[in-house]
């Protein structure tokens, strides 16, 4: 058994040693000797423990706690060594009574210099991530998950957005109160538990100020000794999100604009030779509007044959960079019904040595129109034709009068 102890003694990861009341050491061990920085057994038993100490306070300390309790333990103090070098470390004392009743201390020195700098570390890294989370304008959050959930931290934006009057105000409140639908709160947790996360997902929300807002949340599980909790962040997009509305009520009058009055819009890009044009212009021309389609080609395809050089001139004379006057053509539809149409251009947008490098313009379906015009030009050549009858026919009658008055006028012998 003593043999097994002496083993431990030298041996263990600790610094061991005894030494009388007023600090000369008796014994140490094989790890005490190594934090001294002395180089054997000898050199160390030449010095007293109180040497350890830089501040005269920590040893008194330690003392007086003896002194009271008998021990103390796990005291940490800045220790130098006896070549002059700092570390960090933790002791623990037991006042000992010998057999011939001296007193003793006995000591466990450990050195926690590198625990100490990590911790120093951590404590560093966490302000400043915390600092980084507090001031940055995206909203964070800790949670717990179910259907219900409960904040358990979060940034000053995310406080902010959600509608709360402080930290404290948002970490009472329940994280399904924001969903007008409590099942939403439920499918979403539920989701996250399934797969660990969730990415750039969309949610309409009710803040807790009673405002709908729209945000783009990203969420992941986490699972640790206390639990599992959901770290997630969000884009508040409510602003966005009324934009894109109104864009799309935008689009919408404009395409119905455009039905009524069969007007298309296209935008040629002379660099490219790419055009491009609204749902509208491709009905124009006969087909419905597909990423498929080049209008480029349809355009040209669709000409009439006996218009398709006007219509070549016109695209050539825009990719040299001229403006292309107004144009009126006929088209061929896939049904091969023929229709006319009228291209203007509206805008040019030049670069920075004055060449046009897009143009944008409007296509109107003018075949009614020409219909119309057709109908009556038909008319007045009609009209003209029997105009021209019956002033023949006045002139034919006033010539045969003419011929009768001659007849029946006297003979002369």
């Amino acid at each position: 058994m003593a043999n097994r102890f002496e083993e431990l003694f030298n041996n263990v990861d600790v610094g061991l040693y005894r030494s009388t009341l007023g600090g000369k050491l008796l014994e140490v061990n094989p790890m005490l000797v190594r934090l001294s920085g002395l180089s054997s057994k000898d050199e160390v038993l030449k010095h007293n423990i109180i040497d350890l100490y830089p501040n005269p306070e920590d040893r008194k300390l330690v003392i007086e706690k003896i002194k009271k309790h008998g021990f103390v333990k796990l005291y940490s103090f800045p220790m130098q060594n006896f070549v002059g070098r700092r570390l960090s470390v933790n002791v623990s004392v037991t006042l000992v009574r010998g057999d011939n009743g001296e007193i003793y201390l006995d000591g466990a020195l450990q050195d926690v210099t590198d625990l100490e700098t990590a911790k120093t570390e951590l404590i560093f890294s966490e302000k400043k991530y915390h600092d980084l989370v507090e001031n940055i304008n995206l909203p964070v959050f800790v949670s717990t998950p179910g259907p219900v959930g409960k904040f358990i931290e979060a940034n000053e934006a995310a406080v902010r957005v959600l509608g709360a009057d402080s930290k404290e105000d948002l970490l009472t409140r329940k994280p399904s109160d924001l969903y007008a639908d409590p099942e939403g709160r439920k499918m979403v947790s539920d989701e996250v538990v399934k797969r660990g996360f969730i990415k750039d997902r969309e949610l309409e929300l009710i803040n807790y100020k009673g405002k709908k807002i729209n945000i783009i949340t990203s969420v992941i599980l986490k699972t640790g000794p206390s639990g599992q909790f959901l770290y997630g962040s969000f884009f508040d997009i409510t602003e966005r999100k009324a934009i894109e509305d109104k864009l799309r009520a935008n689009e919408l009058i404009l395409k119905k604009s455009q039905e009524v009055a069969k007007v298309g819009s296209w935008i040629l890009d002379s660099e490219t030779g790419k055009i491009s044009g609204s749902e509208e212009a491709f009905k124009i021309f006969g087909v419905e509007k597909s990423d498929d389609i080049d209008m480029r080609r349809l355009i040209i395809e669709s000409a009439h044959p006996a218009d398709k050089e006007k219509v070549l001139a016109a695209m050539a004379g825009a990719f040299q960079g001229k403006v292309p006057g107004k144009i009126e053509y006929r088209v061929v539809w896939p049904d091969e019904s023929l229709h006319y149409v009228f291209a203007i251009p509206a805008e040019s947008i030049f670069d920075a040595s004055g060449k046009i490098v897009r143009i944008s313009g409007i296509v109107q379906d003018i075949t009614d129109r020409k219909k119309i015009e057709l109908d009556l030009l038909e008319k007045i050549s009609e009209l003209e034709r029997m105009n021209n009858l019956m002033i023949n026919r006045e002139l034919k009658m006033i010539e045969l009068k003419e011929e009768i008055a001659k007849l029946k006028q006297p003979q002369s012998k």
